[in-house]
């Protein structure tokens, strides 16, 4: 069954939002570009239709990720973010990630232990401050 692309960005449009407002950290900025996608979409191809929901989803992602502004100053931080993204919240593959990020496959897995390593730092970062919160603290009695 052929997927009508306007049926299916309404669909998506809560996906959309979700990713550009994790992407960019600032939520009117981000339906701003989910808003240029769309017009950009269905202003020129309202009645494009589609093999399958999965291919006009990544469609939509893919132009979506072309309005999306590239943090120039730490571009592989960038492509790591939205990476993460794209497979671990939106569950696309690794292959159809490229495919939006208009990245190769191994530059998508090294994206992605990008992010995990970030991920990780920042975890153990929050850890190391909270420990050194309670150390501080001469009223904290830990349990053990």
């Amino acid at each position: 069954m052929k997927a009508r692309i306007s049926i299916v960005a309404e669909e998506t449009l809560p996906c959309l939002r979700r990713f550009a407002i994790a992407a960019l950290g600032d939520r009117s900025f981000a339906d701003y570009c989910v808003e240029q996608t769309l017009h950009k979409v269905l202003g020129e191809f309202s009645d494009l239709k589609f093999a399958s929901q999965r291919a006009c989803r990544l469609y939509l992602f893919g132009t979506l990720a072309e309005v999306l502004p590239q943090e120039q100053h730490d571009l592989d931080t960038t492509f790591a973010w939205r990476s993460h993204l794209l497979v671990h919240i939106e569950q696309f593959d690794r292959l159809e990630t490229a495919q939006i990020l208009k990245r190769s496959l191994p530059d998508v897995k090294s994206d992605l232990l990008r992010a995990e390593r970030l991920i990780l730092d920042n975890v153990a970062g929050s850890a190391r401050a909270a420990s050194s919160v309670f150390a501080q603290d001469d009223l904290f009695d830990p349990p053990f």
